[in-house]
């Protein structure tokens, strides 16, 4: 059995078993071949990999790599941290090993704000081995970062735990979004489906319909101006004589 520690000071070995390296994929069910070290660093590299899918690009089957007992590519001295479970590949055909740029600006910074989330648990190589990312503290640190992330599921079909309040949120992002689309400002709401909210939204679109077809079928112009006394005796005096 081979073994050692990978730089960023894990255990590694080329017996899986022995590090306790388990299946994983992401939460939307993609395989990463050799899978990841169980228990918090499968929590935090699992949210890095489903934010990454829904944010940054979706992770694409058969592109994506965990564990493999190998030296750091770049410092053949080291073991890699793939060697310790800690480390994902992600569209590694899309971000090749020594190229850089390969994201846009807009996704280089959603890539950062993942890693703000997981508290600058994971590094990510920017510039010059941009598919990895790997966990870069130790077990006590991962272990407080990990608790407070999201239960977001190891590859096992898991879907988001969402609180009552992130979802009237999300929900009212959305009925935000689709009002802006028209050009009112929504103040305050307190729908909370996205049923509702898109009935409503149609409703408001096919009395906005009417109104307007209403208005085209007025046979005659209409000006609007005060009227006063005298106009109003006229207008008497008219419908008095027919």
């Amino acid at each position: 059995m081979a073994s050692g520690t990978s730089y960023n000071g894990w255990p590694a070995s080329d017996d899986k078993a022995s590090i306790g390296v388990v299946p994983f994929g992401d939460a939307v069910g993609l395989p990463f071949p050799g899978g990841v070290k169980a228990g918090d660093v499968a929590t935090v590299l699992g949210y890095v990999a489903i934010e990454f899918h829904y944010r940054v690009e979706p992770v694409i089957e058969g592109w994506d790599w965990g564990h493999a007992f190998k030296a750091n590519v770049n410092n053949p001295s080291q073991l890699s941290c793939h060697a310790s479970g800690t480390a994902l590949d992600i569209n590694a055909p899309a971000h090749p090993n020594g190229s850089s740029h390969t994201f846009t600006d807009e996704q280089v910074g959603e890539i950062y704000a993942i890693l703000n989330e997981v508290q600058g648990a994971v590094d990510w190589l920017e510039g010059y081995d941009e598919m990895h990312f790997e966990i870069c503290v130790g077990a006590n640190a991962l272990a407080e970062i990990a608790a407070e992330l999201p239960a977001l599921g190891n590859g096992n079909g898991d879907e988001l735990d969402m609180t009552e309040d992130d979802l009237r949120r999300i929900v009212g992002e959305v009925i935000d979004s689709r009002l802006d689309e028209i050009g009112i400002t929504v103040w305050s709401t307190t729908i909370n489906e996205n049923g509702a909210a898109n009935a409503l939204l149609n409703q408001a679109a096919v009395n906005a319909q009417w109104a307007v077809q209403g208005i085209a079928d007025v046979p005659t112009n209409v000006w609007v101006k005060t009227i006063t006394d005298e106009t109003a005796n006229v207008l008497l005096a008219r419908a008095a004589n027919g």
